[in-house]
Parts: structure tokens; sequence; C-alpha cells
């Protein structure tokens, strides 16, 4: 959410829905796998550990920018 704030300066609700809704196809929170690279994880293979945090908030922070720059390109 502080990434959304930050670079798309969103400041309400539908701002904030917006951006999330660029990363949906680049999550897998329920099914699916996780793709960090040439790494894989399964949905439910993350835990609640520093090193899965911090990977996956680069993750999401990486996988936005790039959304947020292709949507500007667009």
């Amino acid at each position: 959410m502080e990434a959304l704030h930050v670079m798309a300066g969103a400041e309400d609700r539908d701002a904030f829905a917006r951006g999330l809704r660029l990363l949906k196809p680049k999550t897998a929170w329920s099914t699916g796998e996780w793709a960090f690279g040439e790494a894989r994880r399964r949905w439910n293979g993350l835990q609640n550990v520093p090193s899965d945090i911090r990977q996956l908030s680069l993750y999401l922070v990486g996988e936005l920018k790039r959304a947020l720059s292709q949507a500007e390109a667009a």
C-alpha cells in the first residue's frame, strides 16, 4: 500500500484498488505458484518468516513498478 501511495499517488480506495488490480495476474494467494524469477513456490509455500516476507515484498514492489510503467506507456 505504501508503494502504491509513493509510486502512483494513491490516496483513496479507488486508486488503491486500481493499483492492486495491476498485481492480480502476478499473485498466487490461494492457488497456483509464485514466480520469483527462476524460483517457483507453491501458493501455500510461503511462511511468515523474515526471508519469505522480504522475498515477497521485493517481488510485489518490483511487479508493481513494472505494471505501472507499462500502464503509463499504454
